[in-house]
Parts: C-alpha cells; structure tokens; sequence
C-alpha cells in the first residue's frame, strides 16, 4: 500500500513538472482542498467545458499569458484581466476534481480487488469450518453409543476460540450477518469439542475405576495430567504469540499511520507548490506592491504563538504516548522474563523451531518490517530533499512574484499616466474645436443675415426696374397707338368700307354678349363640385374673359362707347381734336420720358451690372455657405468622434480602475492565502519534526522490540522443542488411549451380549419356575455361572 502511495505521489510530481507538460489547449486550474476551503467565497466554476482524461494520468495545461488591456482597431476594449484570471481559476478546479475522481476510482478498484481477496479467503474459511463441522458430529454419533456421560467439569473455563473468529470479531469488519454465522458454527463446533474431551475424560475415568491393576490406571492419570499441563501451556505460549502478533500489527498501523501521515504532508507540499505556480501566473496583473501593515504582523504574531501552543500539544501528546508504549514494552519485557524463567530448563532443537510455521510467520514478518523501515527511511529522506527544493522554489517563486509585480505596477502606473495625458491633451483640443465652431458657425449666421438683406434690396430694385419697363412699353404703345389711330381715321375717311373700328365694335359687343352667357353659366355652375378639367377651362375662359375686358377698356378709352352712326363722326372728330390735343401733351411727356429714358437705361444699365455682380457674389456665397455647411458637418462628425474617444477613453480609465481595485483586492486575499499557507506549512515543518522524532523513537523501540523478540523466538524455540517432546508423549498416550478404548469397547460389546443372554435365560427360567414346582440344578448353576 505504501509502494502504491510512493508511485502515485511520484507520479503526481511528474504531472506538476511544467516542462514535462504538452502545449495548452486551454487555460488549466491546479488548486488544492484548502484553497478550494479558503475561496469558496471566490471559486470561480461558471465553467468552462470539461475535458474528459485519456488514460488514467490527467494532462494539466498552462495558460497562455495575455497582456493587461488591449485596444482593438475599432476603439472597443475587450475583457479586463479578471475574467481571464477567473477563466483560469475555473479550469484548475476542474483539473482538481478531474484528479481526486481519478485517485478515488483507483481507490475504489484496490478495496473492490481487497474485498473478493476478503470474500474468496472467508468462503475457504466457511467452507473448513462447515467440513470440520461435519466431521465432528460424524465422529460424536459414532461415539454416542447409548450410555449417559457424566460432564466433568474443567478447570479452565474459557471456551477454546481460533484466530478466524478473532479476525471476524474485531470492530473492522462490517458485515454483521457474516460474524453471526461464523460465531453460531463455531459455538457449534466448540461445544462439540467439548462434548467429546469430556467424553473421553468419562471413558478414561471409567476405564481407570473399572481395571483391576492400578498401576497402568496411574501411570495412564500421571500422562493425562502431563497432556493437560501441556495442553494448557500450548494454549498460554499461543495466547502470548496472539498478543505479540496483536501488539506486532498495532505496531504496524502506526507505521502505515505515519506513511499515511508523510504522504499526506506530501501532498500538502504538492498543493502548496501548485498554489505558487498559480499565485505565479495571477500575479502578473497585480497593481500593488506586497506591503505588511502593523495589524497583519500582529495576526502573523498571534498566528505564530498558536501554532506553538498546538506544537506544544501534540508534543505532549506524542510523549504521553511513547511513555504509554514504553510501559507497554516493560510489561511486556517481564513477562517475557518470567515465561523465559519458566522453561530455562526445556531444551529445544534449533532446526525444528526454524521450520514451525510460527517461526516462519514471525521471520517473515520480520523481513516485511525490515523492507518496510527501508522503504520509510528512503521516502523520509526524499521527503527531506523535496521539502527543501519546495523551499529554495518557494524564495525563489517569490523573488520572481515580487520583481514581476513591481514591473507590472510601472508598467500600469506608465500606461496610466500616458491615458492621463492622451485625456487632457483629446480634452484641450475638443475644447478648442468647439470654440472654432462656435466663432464659425455665429459667422456664418451675420453672413447669411447680410446675405438675405441684400437680397431683398435685389429684389425690391428688379422689381422697380421691372415696373419702369413696363411703364415705359406701354407709353411707346400708346404713342404707337396714336400715331396708327390718325393713319386710320384719315384712310377710313377717304375709304368707308372695312371700317375696323366698326369691326371692332362688332366683335366687342360679340365679345360682352359672349361674357354675359359664360356669367350666366359660371353663376349656374357654382354650386357644382368642377373637376379639375373643368377647374382648368374655367380659369382659362375666365383669363379669356379677363384679355378681352381689358381689350374692350382700352377700344372705349380710344374710341369711346356705342352710339349712333349719325352722331359718329362728330363725336370723332372731337375726340380726334382732343386726342391731337393729348397727343402734343404727350410729345412733350415723351420727350420728357425719353430723357428720364437715357438716364434709367444708365440706371438700368448699372443696375443690371450691379444685380449680375450680386448675383455672382450670391452664387460665390452659396458656394461658401455648402462648403461651410460640409465643414461644419465634418467638425460635427469630428466632434461626435472625439466624444467617443473620450467616452471610450474615460470607461477605459474606469475599467483600468476597477481593473486595479480588483487586482488589488486579489493581491490581497492572494498575500492573505500565501500567509495561511506559510503557517500552515509551519505547522507541517513541524509535524513533520515531530513526526520524524517520534519515527526515530519508534525506530529505537523498534531495534529493542527485534532484540527482545529474537530472545523471545530463542525461548519459543526452546518451548517448541519440549512441546514437541510432549507431543510424542502426548502421541504415545493417545495410542495406548484408543487401544484401551477400543478393548473397552469390545469389552461393552461383551458385556451387552452378555446382558443380552443373560435377559433371556432369566425369562426361560421364569417360564421353567412356573410350570415346575422345583427348580432345575443344571439350569441354576448355569445361571450363578452367568452371574
């Protein structure tokens, strides 16, 4: 079992060895008992997915190392150093149930392979103990021949036992139908025992009391007594062997004990080592340096003065029992004194005693100690030697842990500070560009105010210019009207028909005819809903009806209304005068107007040149107005970016914050759990002190105890030399016994005939004494023959 414990610690250390171990395909977790106690708090599981073992070795994995914060191209930030750090705690946690299961599971196969070991020895055991069983009623019904056996009582009355139902009585077994089995068939066959010693006491005293020489009678009572005594010092030499074998395995569970011990230490080792390598990897995103305050050293002193007092204990513990073994070994001494003082003058043969099974038992056993103590001085040792590699490992992981956090806290404190000044710098400049954008943007609003004043001061001058030009069309149509007007009055004098004017006439009073029915059907068709076909006629008739009003008010300003034909030439002939009259006046005015003529065609001239001017510098202010508004959108888009950034820049700093307060708060709990190991790894240093003391002592009790046992195997050879001469004596009187018992038994077979005959010949008497009235003489001294 320890061989079995050694390989798999040797193992286990192969497996933790870095180097020995493939490329990750993951991040790992290698965490023990006690820090899966001490962060339950903190144990980290949402778990990643577990990987199932090929073979019955585990495979561990270091995780790969990733840089603290990292920014993307796109600006994102992706998970802070915690979550990796959980990633990774989780992992190790797995790989740490993944090895327990696999320990268990071979745990499991070794006390299933124990068990059928256990069963298929116990079934032999029941299998004996039934055909021994057997046997013996077999040979009680052959001897129970009818006659009733007096029961003798013994002088010792303890019940003869055997080591198999010593070994099934012990505490360790748990199969309670299987002790009461073994405990009824073994009552079973003791009391059968007893039955047949007591019968043979009965026919060993009978035969004594009954023969007529009593010589053989004592010599045969002097060998019983002889066979007793021996018999009863057999039984004490083995119930003294039974206690040396019991305080031999006591012996040897304290050594197994302290194996189990020593490996254990070992593994406490092995987790501790595996702690550092983690401390190791998560260290790296340490913020704070490694710092004691008064309270952790006043805990550090409380700590240490606990662990004195539980040294102290166990100390006293450990010398209460070695006092308690010593006592033992004393006892143990003198009756081993007083048993040697007892057959100092038996003789015994050397070679006899080595081939009793006993010495043979007690030899090996003795070589199995031997073997044992060698393999416990040589893991002992290796123990010593790894504990002291863990240690120098240990300084030297924390050297590591100590340097390697100082450069990451520079580091961090550097990149720190840079994201520090990148924020006042982005900050002072996305200042500066929100005053340039509102210095541009109040600009261009006064320039598109002056913008839209000069507009509409262009709009009010084209209008006039617009309105002066139509002023003056019509005057040159008027004066063209009046220069026509007299042409034709002078060529409708001369030529009366195709008088125009009556034409016009004409077609005017066709013209108002025509107007009073599209009134009439206008009115008629008000309260019609028009579409928009007949919306559109409308307008156009109504435009028509509009050209001609107009057409109709211009024919009565220059020829005046209807009247009669008679009256038609005076009336225009005044009118002609009267137009001569306004046709000079308006000479005059056109002369007038041809002069404001020149000048407002000057003005109109410079005005033209002045709205061209305007218009070009319109045009040149909308072009300055689009590239305005694109810069003013790029400064927009500009500016929405630089609020990202900073945005981004101040969740980063509040990331690398929280980042560092987690990191700080890990450092801690990590110092808090190196500190709980150290004393805890104190405690082991010296339990392990104490361990190797008390090996020491047990080593030394144990050198006396082989010196002690080599003079009790020379007197238990010695005894076994007389118990052998006994036993041929004892031999010899169980021969010359069945002899006797067999002639006793031929003499009962007799003696029954005899009866028998006897029976008869009493009742052919008892008939003769009926029918004959004097007895028969012959018949008579036959029967006193009988008799």
């Amino acid at each position: 079992m320890s061989e079995g414990l050694f390989k798999e610690e040797r193992k286990r250390r192969v497996e933790d060895d870095p180097s020995l171990e493939p490329a990750y395909p993951s991040k790992r977790l290698n965490t023990s008992e006690d820090e899966s106690r001490l962060k339950r708090s903190d144990e980290w599981r949402n778990p990643s997915s577990s990987r199932e073992n090929k073979g019955d070795s585990d495979h561990r994995f270091l995780p790969p190392k990733k840089s603290v914060v990292e920014e993307d191209p796109d600006g994102e930030i992706p998970g802070s150093g915690v979550l990796g750090f959980q990633k990774e705690a989780i992992w190790r946690q797995m790989q740490h149930y993944k090895r327990k299961s696999v320990r268990a599971e071979q745990r499991i196969a070794q006390l299933e392979n124990k068990q059928s070991v256990y069963d298929s020895s116990l079934a032999l055991a029941n299998t004996y103990m039934h055909k021994v069983f057997e046997d013996l009623k077999q040979f009680l019904l052959r001897m129970d021949d009818g006659s009733k056996s007096r029961r003798i009582q013994p002088e010792d009355e303890r019940p003869y036992q055997s080591e198999l139902l010593k070994e099934i009585i012990r505490p360790g077994i748990q199969s309670k139908e299987v002790e009461a089995a073994l405990e009824h068939t073994w009552v079973l066959t003791n009391d059968i025992l007893t039955e047949l010693l007591r019968r043979v006491d009965y026919a060993t005293e009978r035969r004594t009391s009954e023969a007529d020489s009593g010589t053989p009678g004592d010599q045969l009572g002097h060998e019983r007594a002889k066979v007793d005594q021996l018999q009863a010092r057999v039984h004490s030499l083995s119930e003294e062997v039974h206690t040396l074998q019991g305080e031999l395995h006591a012996k040897q569970r304290q050594i197994v004990a302290v194996t189990d011990q020593l490996s254990e230490t070992s593994d406490l080792l092995s987790n501790t080592e595996r702690t550092l390598d983690r401390l190791k990897m998560s260290s790296k995103s340490a913020s704070q340096s490694l710092s004691h305050t008064e309270e952790d050293k006043r805990r550090e002193t409380e700590m240490e003065v606990e662990d004195v007092n539980s040294a102290s204990f166990i100390a006293e513990t450990r010398l209460a029992d070695i006092q308690h073994l010593r006592a033992k070994n004393l006892s143990l001494m003198e009756e081993l004194e007083k048993n040697r003082l007892q057959n100092a003058n038996n003789v015994a043969n050397d070679d006899l005693i080595r081939e009793s099974p006993l010495y043979r038992n007690l030899d090996e056993e003795y070589k199995y100690q031997l073997k044992e103590n060698d393999v416990l001085k040589q893991r002992l040792d290796k123990n010593s030697v790894d504990l002291n590699e863990s240690r120098a490992e240990r300084a030297r992981i924390a050297e590591d842990m100590e340097a390697e956090e100082l450069g990451r806290r520079r580091g961090l404190e550097a990149e720190m500070k840079k994201l520090e000044s990148d924020l006042t710098r982005i900050r002072g400049h996305r200042d500066q560009l929100q005053h340039n954008l509102d210095l541009r943007v109040s600009k261009d609003e006064i320039e598109i105010q002056q913008l839209q004043e000069i507009r509409v001061v262009a709009n009010a001058r084209k209008d006039r210019i617009h309105c002066l030009e139509q002023d003056v069309l019509r005057l040159k149509l008027h004066m063209a009207a009046n220069t026509g007007d007299r042409a034709l009055i002078t060529f409708f004098e001369e030529n009366p028909d195709g008088n125009p004017i009556l034409d016009l006439r004409q077609k005017l009073k066709d013209a108002q005819h025509q107007i009073r029915e599209l009134k009439h059907k206008v009115s008629g068709q008000n309260h019609v809903p028009l579409s928009e076909d007949a919306a559109s006629t409308d307008r156009q008739w109504e435009e028509n009806v509009e050209e001609r009003q107009d057409s109709l008010s211009s024919y009565k300003k220059l020829f005046g209304e209807a009247g009669s034909e008679v009256d038609a030439m005076k009336e225009f002939a005044t009118r002609l005068e009267e137009r001569e009259k306004e046709l000079d006046k308006l000479r005059g005015k056109l002369e007038a107007f041809e002069k404001t003529e020149s000048r407002l065609g000057s003005e109109i001239e410079t005005l033209g040149k002045a709205w061209s001017e305007l218009e070009e510098q319109n045009s040149r202010k909308v072009l300055d107005l689009a590239e305005k508004e694109d810069n003013i959108l790029r400064l927009m888009a500009e500016r929405t970016k630089y609020d990202q950034k900073c945005a981004m820049l101040t969740k980063q700093s509040a990331t690398a914050n929280n980042l560092a307060i987690a990191l700080r708060r890990q450092s801690d709990k990590q110092l808090e759990q190196i500190r709980n190991l150290e004393q805890r790894e104190k405690m082991l240093l010296q339990q392990l002190n104490v361990l190797e003391r008390d090996v020491a002592a047990h080593k030394a009790s144990f050198e006396q105890q082989q010196r002690s046992l080599a003079d009790h195997l020379q007197e238990i050879a010695q005894l076994k030399g007389a118990e052998r001469n006994w036993m041929s004596k004892y031999e010899n009187a169980t021969q010359l016994l069945k002899q006797k018992l067999a002639l006793l038994e031929n003499e009962m077979e007799e003696r029954r005939k005899a009866q028998e005959s006897l029976g008869i010949l009493q009742r052919k008497v008892d008939k003769l004494s009926k029918t004959e009235a004097g007895p028969d003489a012959g018949l008579t001294k036959e029967l006193e023959e009988y008799k």
